[in-house]
């Protein structure tokens, strides 16, 4: 997590305070969510997707099941390389993992350097 010291006038302090408790919100939620906004409403293409490996964690049956469809895509957009199969093919399949990466960043370290690999020999 990183921290982040900020100059901020006086009064754009005060009416995001007012406007945050008007919300029921904590100051370190509204900011955040002002920061996903921004990054939103002003990505493009050709920003990377980054994503944290978690090595101990609890598994519960959502990870259980995005961890497993993306596996299957894995050995799936493999074995559509290996026949090769039509680029839409192999970028729909390249896209639900994709999907599922944004969906649900915090995945087993084996996984991630599996899903790297992938994406690098699709770019070869």
């Amino acid at each position: 997590m990183t921290k982040y010291l900020a100059d901020v006038p006086d009064e754009v302090w005060q009416a995001l305070k007012v406007c945050a408790a008007l919300q029921g919100l904590k100051i370190k939620e509204v900011v955040n969510q002002a920061i996903l906004d921004y990054i939103k409403a002003h990505e493009s293409s050709q920003l990377k997707i980054d994503f944290k490996v978690v090595e101990d964690r609890k598994q519960n049956l959502l990870t259980f099941i995005y961890e497993t469809e993306l596996k299957v895509l894995i050995e799936g957009v493999v074995a559509a390389k290996k026949r090769q199969a039509p680029k839409s093919h192999m970028d729909e399949l390249k896209n639900r993992m994709l999907e599922i990466v944004k969906k649900h960043p915090a995945i087993p370290k084996e996984l991630a350097e599996e899903v790297v690999q992938t994406f690098k020999a699709l770019a070869l």
